[in-house]
């Protein structure tokens, strides 16, 4: 599990560096608060802070990058006072 954890980071931080839209993700879970509990079954909690809305908000099959999609919970703009938007998803393990 964590070698698969560390892969699909990897992969998020490669697709990332590779869209000039992106200008940062953060890692935000128990993986990175050395306050909390972690184990082989956290999960990566991971924001990415976006040159513009529009290009991500209006299609999510930006989200198959990184594998296929078996939950999704969608928050656009309105629910933030248009200053964030959010995509919580769960991805299928390989």
């Amino acid at each position: 599990m964590i070698k698969a954890r560390e892969e699909k980071l990897q992969q998020i931080i490669h697709w990332a560096t590779a869209n000039e839209e992106i200008r940062a993700v953060l890692l935000t879970s128990s993986l990175v608060n050395p306050n909390a509990p972690s184990d082989k079954f956290s999960d990566l909690d991971i924001e990415f802070v976006i040159s513009s809305f529009d290009e991500f908000l209006k299609d999510d099959s930006w989200l198959t990058a990184f594998g296929r999609v078996i939950a999704k919970v969608v928050e656009n703009e309105e629910a933030y006072d248009g200053k964030n938007a959010m995509r919580r998803h769960s991805w299928k393990q390989i």
